[in-house]
Order: C-alpha cells, then sequence, then structure tokens
C-alpha cells in the first residue's frame, strides 16, 4: 500500500521534556491578582498574588490599612528567633514601602517563609510565602487569627475587607459547577468513571499546564485560564494518580498552582474512553453528536452504527493543508467545529470520530504516534468492537477515498506505533 505523505503534526505533539518543574518541590506559583480590593468600602491598590486559589497580602500592607481601626495590630521582627512577632490591638508603626507595588512579570516564584510567627507572644502557624524578599500571608488566616472580615463577590470580582466585622469562614464552592469563580478547581467526582475535571481563573497571559502522573508515567495538556471546567482523561489504569495544574514561572520554568492525590478504582475499564474531554469535547446538545444521530436513524447493528459516522468523515472531510502553518503548541480540536468546515488535520479528523461515537455509547480512543502510511507525528482512533481494539484511521481512509484507492476500515496494527492515548 502506498504510503500517504502529510505534512507533520509535530507542532502539536506534547513533549514530556517540553518543561521543567521547579526543583523545590514547595515552590508555588504566585499570579498578580486581578481582582479589586475593598477596605471598609474604600478600594485600595495592593501588591498581592494568588496562589493555589487563595489570595496572598504583604503583612505590612494588611497592617497599614487596618491602622487606627478596631482590628489594628502591630509587627515587630525578631532577629535573634528569626521571627515575626505580631501584637493584635496595638497601632502600627510605619516603616516605609507600605502598599508599594513590585515591578516585573505577573507570575513569580513563591518561596514558604522560614520565619516563625508570633501573635501575642504564641506561636502560630500561617501559610506564607516569600516573593522577592517580601513576606506574603494568606488573607484569610490572617482575618481569622486577628478577627477582621473577609469577603469575595465573586459577580463583581471583588476581595472585601472589614475592621468593623469578625470573620467568617469561607462556603465550599460546589463541585458541580462548570465555571471555576477563582483560582484552581480541580473535580474529582467522576474519577471512577475514568474522569478528572480542571478548571483556572487566572490572568489572560499566563500559561499553564496540567500533569497528570501515576507509576512513573505522565500526560501532560495545556489549560486556558478563563475558568472554563474541562475534562481529562484517566487512561493509566486504577491506582493513585496525582493532579497537578502549573503555571509558567519563566523561561521554561514551571511552578505548581494546586495539586490532589487521588486513588483511582474503574471498575469498568472502557468507560474512560466515553467521556467528553479536553480532545474529545461533546455533550448531547453538540453538533457531533446531532449529526449521528441523524447518521444511524434506526440501523441497531452495532459495527453498522459506527462504519455509518466513519464513512461520512472518510467521504466528506477535507484534509487541511494550509491549517498547518498557523497551529500553536497548545492547538486543541473542536469537533463541531470541524463538522462545520468539513475539513482539518489528522487530530481533528480522530477528534470528530471520537465524539461522534461516544456520544452514542461506542467506546473510542483518539491516539497519536507514528504509522508506517504516514509521514510525521499522525493521530487516529481505536475503536471496541467485538471484544477487542481496532485500529481506524479516517485521515488516510479520507486520502484512499478521493484518490480512488482500495482501503478497508480495520488497520493493520503493526502499521501503527502508539506513543498516547485518550
Amino acid at each position: 500500500m502506498k504510503k500517504i505523505v502529510f505534512l507533520s503534526i509535530l507542532i502539536i505533539m506534547i513533549t514530556l521534556s517540553s518543561f521543567q518543574v521547579n526543583a523545590e518541590a514547595a515552590t508555588a506559583a504566585a499570579v498578580k491578582t486581578s481582582s479589586k480590593v475593598l477596605v471598609d468600602q474604600v478600594s485600595k491598590s495592593f501588591d498581592a498574588y494568588n496562589i493555589n486559589g487563595n489570595n496572598y497580602f504583604k503583612l505590612r500592607d494588611i497592617a497599614f490599612v487596618l491602622n487606627g481601626t478596631l482590628k489594628q495590630f502591630e509587627i515587630e521582627w525578631d532577629g535573634a528567633k528569626n521571627a515575626i512577632d505580631i501584637s493584635s490591638g496595638y497601632s502600627y508603626s510605619v516603616v516605609g514601602g507600605e502598599m508599594k507595588s513590585s515591578d516585573g512579570s505577573t507570575v513569580k516564584a513563591a518561596i514558604p517563609t522560614s520565619s516563625k510567627i508570633y501573635l501575642d507572644d504564641k506561636e502560630v502557624f500561617f501559610t506564607a510565602f516569600n516573593i522577592d524578599g517580601n513576606n506574603y500571608f494568606k488573607l484569610r488566616d490572617l482575618g481569622q487569627s486577628l478577627d477582621f472580615g473577609v469577603g469575595w463577590n465573586a459577580s463583581e470580582n471583588t476581595v472585601e475587607i472589614s475592621s468593623t466585622i469578625g470573620y467568617t469562614p469561607e462556603q465550599p464552592p460546589a463541585n458541580t459547577q462548570d465555571v471555576c469563580s477563582a483560582g484552581v478547581c480541580i473535580d474529582v467526582d467522576k474519577k471512577n468513571l475514568g474522569l478528572v475535571r480542571i478548571g483556572y481563573l487566572g490572568s489572560s497571559t499566563e500559561k499553564v499546564k496540567v500533569l497528570i502522573s501515576k507509576d512513573g508515567n505522565q500526560y501532560i495538556y495545556p489549560l486556558k485560564t478563563d475558568g472554563v471546567m474541562v475534562g481529562f482523561p484517566l487512561q493509566m489504569g486504577n491506582g493513585d494518580y496525582k493532579i497537578s495544574v502549573l503555571s509558567n514561572i519563566g523561561n521554561n520554568q514551571y511552578a505548581y498552582l494546586k495539586t490532589s492525590n487521588i486513588s483511582v478504582e474503574i471498575k469498568r475499564p472502557n468507560d474512560v474512553y466515553l467521556n467528553s474531554i479536553q480532545t474529545i469535547s461533546w455533550s448531547s446538545e453538540s453538533l457531533a453528536a446531532k449529526k449521528n444521530l441523524s447518521l444511524i436513524g434506526l440501523e441497531t447493528d452495532y459495527t453498522k452504527r459506527i462504519t455509518l459516522g466513519y464513512d461520512f468523515i472518510v467521504q466528506n472531510i477535507l484534509y487541511d493543508f494550509d491549517k498547518i502553518s498557523t497551529l500553536t503548541s497548545d492547538y486543541i480540536p473542536i469537533p463541531d467545529k470541524t463538522l462545520l468546515a468539513l475539513k482539518g488535520i489528522c487530530y481533528d479528523y480522530s477528534s470528530l470520530f471520537a465524539a461522534m461515537k461516544r456520544s452514542e455509547g461506542v467506546p473510542i480512543k483518539l491516539v497519536k504516534g507514528y504509522s508506517t502510511l504516514v509521514d510525521g507525528y499522525h493521530a487516529w482512533n481505536e475503536v471496541f468492537i467485538d471484544g477487542k481494539w481496532i485500529v481506524v484511521d479516517t485521515t488516510v481512509d479520507a486520502a484512499y477515498y478521493k484518490g480512488k484507492v482500495k482501503f478497508s476500515f480495520s488497520k493493520n496494527v503493526a502499521d501503527y506505533t502508539k506513543v498516547y492515548e485518550y
């Protein structure tokens, strides 16, 4: 069989060596907060950062704005003890530099503070980080210990600090949210169906990755910062997974925003390959699902239903050679867009076929790797039929169809080398 030559889509290959996690495990990514801050209903400009979904402020800035109120407190440095002493109820002594904004990037490395902290002569344990030589404290830790009000107005994207009321614990967000309202959200409710949903609300200039690892193996994905919850597969079998969200802190360095360790027990392994995920997005209302329904009609034969969708793609989707030059390393296929355009690259072909079939409950994988039939990095599908996985390549077969070359639905496994599967 003659080899089909496509332009390589190596640009969208996710290489596991493409970035480095900060060597110090406890180091976190600090993202300059875009939220407005009100102190007793008056807008104040703080040099504040979001770390792991929580707002962190300079301790002296909080002391400065609360000075003269019932919630005022003093700060002193004890060099002999390498300790910060906080005294509640005392007026704050201004040292200079309070409320000053830092320069530089919006994402910085945050290192856990090594200093001890004492509140009214008793050691306390706050979550604190050092950023560019300044100590930043979790706002809610300070509010709880010093009993000042801390609130969050999501609709106004506003942090509220009050000296006239006491602290009220934060209410946990609902796990069923479709949009993450602040920081990083990791929803593991469907982990035993092979799915984790992740969202991150941050700066539009941030470069964020999702890292899912198990037993020395890992998958890396790009993540938008719009807060939309996105599905990612847990396709490495049952056991313990580490789910991490990381942000670029300069050059090729990434630091953790948030990590969750979970134990997964999937009773039906093929459930993993039915979910709507980042690279295979579908819903009952999606165009791909509706098109699939119109194609299968009243057909009851399982294999025939699969080939009806396959035939449509092979006979109607054109290979988009011009698209290669516009691709970025974080390109994500959208099945509905491919269906509307009726053209795409191999990633689009395989994503559309998977979305159509998953929408009717057919286990199907999107696979990346290499084929003897194609030059360069490639994407194809594996479909579960009669108890086994069948290799199906709609991109290659579409080329054969248009070239009037004989081809078959099922491909020879020996012609394909799998690198990743989703």
